[in-house]
């Protein structure tokens, strides 16, 4: 699964979440609803982004609810820079297991219950196994 995604997208923005009931983050980290979002604008393919995030003691952000969808994308808006790429993206913490189109999130423990599929999207062309949160330009 892993090789597959490494050419999808060079350049990644990678956002990490992990909970908290204490309400503190990590310097540099955000909060919203009992959980911490670190926002890393470094380029790196999906499994770099998932051994970052795992490394930190956290994964990569699944949108639970159009609040967290929100929520994550007005992060990556204020804080990503449009002259790195015309394309924006993040990796997001789910990709395909299936031709079928069955996606596994979080290592596998959680159901993709909200998605916001662009029109046309997913793509299931065989080749891209990862979910990225795409901003284009004009967003």
């Amino acid at each position: 699964m892993a090789g597959r995604c490494e050419f999808l997208m060079t350049f990644a923005l990678g956002v990490a979440v992990f909970s908290t009931g204490v309400g503190a983050c990590p310097s540099g980290w955000k909060q919203w609803n009992q959980a911490c979002y670190g926002f890393f604008q470094e380029p790196m393919s999906w499994t770099e982004a998932d051994n970052f995030c795992q490394d930190r003691g956290s994964s990569l952000v699944v949108p639970h609810s159009r609040a967290e969808n929100d929520f994550v994308w007005q992060m990556v808006v204020k804080r990503s820079a449009p002259r790195v790429m015309p394309e924006r993206g993040l990796w997001l913490g789910c990709y395909r297991v299936s031709t079928d189109g069955e996606l596994v999130c979080s290592g596998g423990t959680e159901e993709l219950k909200f998605y916001n599929w662009a029109p046309g999207h997913p793509k299931m062309n065989g080749y891209k196994q990862c979910v990225r949160f795409l901003i284009m330009e004009g967003s």
